[in-house]
């Protein structure tokens, strides 16, 4: 499929690894949101690096991670518009910025209230959604 693999380290605000790679990034057709805070120093240039040798980049703080702002999807819509979906408490979290870099990208923002998930779960939007699109 022509990837390549980047494998990095991370450490969460608490100083433990990030449970999942999900949670830490997200990579859309164009643009691709990532937690830097949360990779460890050693390996963050790279990663951030190669990731902007194909998409813009929106990047998160570790507050936002934890508000689940690197768990979500690019989806397609009937109309062939793409989205960003991702929870509400993600979209509450993001910076005036980030959301006008989100916006160049996508159509619009779907997002719903998934804080049971997000709290009990440990997961948010796109642990809840199949990529069969």
């Amino acid at each position: 499929m022509g990837y390549e693999i980047e494998i990095f380290r991370t450490r969460s605000h608490a100083g433990l690894p990030v449970y999942h790679t999900d949670c830490v990034m997200w990579i859309g057709t164009s643009l691709a949101g990532l937690c830097t805070e949360s990779i460890v120093e050693e390996d963050r240039a790279r990663v951030l690096n190669k990731l902007c040798e194909s998409h813009e980049v929106v990047e998160f703080t570790n507050e936002q991670l934890q508000a689940f702002c690197g768990n979500a999807l690019e989806v397609q819509g009937h109309n062939g518009n793409k989205y960003l979906a991702m929870s509400e408490a993600a979209v509450q979290a993001l910076r005036d910025d980030q959301m006008r870099i989100i916006q160049e990208h996508f159509a619009d923002i779907i997002s719903a209230p998934l804080s049971t998930l997000e709290k009990y779960g440990g997961g948010s939007a796109r642990c809840m959604l199949a990529e069969l699109f």
